[in-house]
């Protein structure tokens, strides 16, 4: 009975011994680490950081580019936030924004530089300016324009900016004093009149990116790469002053931002 009992009890242990080394081994091929998360969750998770994310490059620069096609305009806000100047993050939370970026830009007096019109009421009136030269803005029929001439229907959202970079798929020619590398933030329209906005940023650094001269340039080959088919684009506030989120990327900002634009 002894000599039985002791049997049992080896054969015990070696089973004991064994299924420890098999999830040793199952967790050194995996990585190292337990993990909860199955595998398959994990790599189907994968795709998704990649969504609506690419890279190009223009004169040996590459650039990291990250966008939002908004399918839906009736649930595009546009958000002062010169008077609670939240930060984007905050704002993304409060608001429950699926996707936000960064809106026009403000003066050194907190005011916002041209039209601002918020759920059709007009926050800011339009300026004359040869750099805020065009126009965003969304009717009550849910339909996104970027314009020269500030449409005269009445708009639910308006926000004077600039420059055009450009106009009926054409890329316009730009000339910028003191130009300098920067993340830029652009607002489009497709030739299907959907909106999408579009972040641009150097792989070094997130707050670096393109000369704004080279931005239509920019944009046109996103717009090819990502099959975007966009027709109008405009210059967003970038930089410093601005922010992006498309639920895979989220760039931060340093300084305030005047505005957000954001959807639900």
């Amino acid at each position: 009975m002894h000599n039985k009992s002791l049997k049992i009890v080896y054969s015990l242990f070696g089973l004991v011994f064994l299924v420890a080394m098999i999830s040793v081994v199952s967790r050194y091929k995996l990585g190292g680490n337990a993990d909860p998360t199955p595998l398959s969750k994990v790599l189907s998770a994968s795709p998704e950081l990649d969504q609506n994310t690419i890279e190009v490059s223009l004169n040996n620069k590459n650039f990291k580019v990250a966008w939002f096609l908004a399918e839906d305009p009736s649930k595009i806000k546009l958000i002062s936030n010169l008077a609670a100047s939240v930060s984007a993050k905050e704002a993304r939370e409060s608001l429950r924004c699926k996707f936000l970026a960064s809106a026009g830009f403000y003066s050194k007096d907190s005011n916002h530089l041209g039209i601002f019109i918020s759920e059709g009421e007009q926050i800011s009136p339009r300026i004359k300016s040869e750099l805020f030269d065009s126009f965003f803005t969304i009717n009550y029929f849910d339909t996104p324009r970027i314009s020269r001439t500030l449409p005269k229907d009445p708009l639910r959202i308006a926000l004077q900016s600039g420059p055009m970079l450009i106009e009926n798929a054409d890329l316009l020619s730009l000339s910028i004093k003191n130009d300098k590398p920067s993340r830029r933030i652009v607002a489009a329209v497709t030739g299907e009149n959907k909106a999408v906005f579009i972040a641009i940023y150097a792989k070094e650094s997130a707050f670096s990116g393109p000369m704004l001269a080279d931005l239509p340039q920019i944009v046109d080959l996103i717009s090819k790469e990502a099959n975007l088919g966009i027709a109008d684009a405009i210059n967003l506030d970038g930089g410093s002053a601005s922010a992006f989120f498309n639920g895979s990327i989220s760039l931060s900002e340093i300084s305030p931002v005047g505005g957000f634009f954001c959807s639900e």
